[in-house]
């Protein structure tokens, strides 16, 4: 990895990545948000966002050691996540992706294969203030497993729940004395629970008490869930309690230092 110039008076500021890792950026946050402001500087990238109803949240970072080439500069880039994936999807996997940010001009070139994309960008200060994810909230309850267990237990669940424009109810259900986590879902004549014990949960999981926490599939699963685009295989950290929200992080596969923590409000139960 090598550190690209950048002039003193804030000339152009580039970067270069594997298209696979910052497409798994894009493939994340399109679950919650049609455009973000991308952070680029020697520490890598990070994005944060927010849904329009304030209920799903994600933090996104690729660390500096993902990347083939790193600015000497930071440059703060509002951009339409739509077009972006548009531009990147002609190149391959393993294609390193050139991003140069005229601070000047607020566009960018995009480099790939035999491709040379000029973008505009948006003004950040135009955008939606990027959320802070809380910290130091009390979820005494870990759960660690691979996405292809978690995510169809989520399916099976909203598969038979009823719950509107939200979705089906999710329940999260703890049993902290028999070490068992319980996820559920009940509809009109139909309900589905899927049981994991301790040999099912990975190493870190452990649960403070007994409770059961409620969700809402329509931030989960589907093309616009938090989960959608989480890749297969990888082993998922959910943390959260009792009327708390729902935090969840997966590290990057193949790409190094490169994470994602995703967190969603919880549901109100109004039975």
């Amino acid at each position: 990895m090598s550190e690209s110039e950048t002039t003193e008076s804030g000339g152009v500021v580039e970067t270069i990545i594997r298209k696979g890792v910052i497409q798994q950026l894009v493939d994340q946050t399109r679950t919650i948000a049609n455009e973000t402001v991308l952070r680029i500087g020697s520490d890598g990238i990070q994005t944060r966002a927010v849904d329009p109803a304030n209920v799903a949240m994600l933090d996104v970072s690729l660390g500096a050691a993902a990347f083939e080439s790193v600015p000497g500069g930071s440059f703060a880039a509002g951009v339409n996540l739509e077009r972006l994936d548009d531009y990147l999807s002609r190149a391959g996997a393993d294609d390193p992706v050139s991003f140069a940010f005229d601070p000047e001009t607020r566009r960018m070139v995009l480099r790939h294969t035999n491709r040379e994309f000029n973008v505009g960008l948006i003004d950040p200060d135009s955008m939606r203030n990027e959320p802070d994810i809380p910290d130091g909230l009390e979820l005494d309850s870990t759960v660690v497993m691979p996405t292809d267990e978690f995510i169809p237990a989520i399916e099976d669940a909203e598969m038979v729940g009823t719950g509107g424009r939200n979705g089906a109810a999710i329940y999260f259900d703890v049993d902290a004395d028999a070490g068992e986590f319980t996820i559920y879902g009940e509809g009109d004549v139909d309900d589905v629970e899927v049981t994991f014990g301790p040999d099912d949960l990975g190493d870190g999981s452990a649960f403070g008490e007994s409770y059961q926490s409620l969700y809402s599939s329509a931030y989960l699963v589907g093309d616009s869930g938090l989960l959608g685009a989480v890749p297969k295989g990888v082993d998922l950290r959910a943390e959260f309690g009792e009327e708390f929200p729902l935090k969840m992080f997966y590290d990057f596969p193949d790409a190094e230092d490169c994470d994602a923590e995703l967190m969603l409000a919880p549901r109100i139960d109004s039975s």
